[in-house]
């Protein structure tokens, strides 16, 4: 099963994968949250529709998406089978947080030239 990014319309602004809560292999419930998508004004939490394992990420923390895209799958879990530890390691998320802040950094440094040469 395709879990997809939500409908985004243009209005809404670009929109980014701003947390994914859980790992390829893991075991999810029905209404688990899978992951947070970032608009300019609001933040979407889009949750599994069913139980089953997650698997295919096709998306990470940071990536731009588009209105409906496939981010990751979903499968049904086999009986016996293993599964994924269900925390995440932070180092992705660190990582687009330290260079999001940047970008802001650099952003306001070049709002900031601007109103000082009007």
């Amino acid at each position: 099963m395709d879990i997809q990014a939500p409908e985004l319309f243009d209005s809404m602004g670009e929109a980014k994968i701003a947390a994914v809560y859980v790992n390829d292999g893991q075991a999810v419930t029905a209404n688990q949250a899978l992951f947070d998508v970032e608009l300019e004004k609001a933040v979407l939490e889009v949750i599994a529709p069913s139980a089953g394992i997650v698997y295919d990420f096709k998306a990470k923390v940071g990536d731009v998406i588009h209105s409906e895209q496939v981010i990751m799958l979903l499968r049904e879990k086999l009986p016996g089978e293993q599964t994924a530890d269900k925390k995440l390691p932070l180092e992705e998320e660190v990582a687009f947080l330290k260079a999001e802040n940047a970008r802001l950094k650099q952003q306001l440094k070049e709002q900031q030239h601007l109103i000082a040469t009007d």
